[in-house]
């Protein structure tokens, strides 16, 4: 009785995956993941190929060192030149860069 449920809970199962790693992605990329993971739900499996080959490149987010002496925008202190975050609050320069 219970070899009866065994595939449909494997397939429910793998399923869910697949949505937390297309939801996860999308985001990873800079994308509305909320949307995109609905999207292919609703159009799976084609929905999940689709995403695979149409998906766009990584973005990678990055702390860089400020090329100029700045005022930080959070608390007010200055952050030197070539520093990477504010001595005072902890902000930071992160830089949005795609991953090739």
């Amino acid at each position: 009785m219970i070899q009866n449920y065994i595939g449909p809970v494997i397939m429910l199962a793998l399923g869910i995956c697949a949505l937390v790693w297309v939801y996860r992605d999308a985001e990873r990329r800079g994308k509305f993941g909320l949307l995109i993971a609905f999207l292919v739900l609703i159009t799976l499996p084609l929905g999940l190929l689709l995403w695979l080959a149409a998906r766009p490149s990584q973005m990678i987010l990055r702390v860089a060192p400020f090329k100029e002496a700045i005022d930080c925008p959070k608390c007010g202190v200055q952050i030197k030149a070539g520093k990477t975050a504010c001595l005072n609050c902890g902000y930071q320069n992160h830089e949005v860069i795609q991953a090739t």
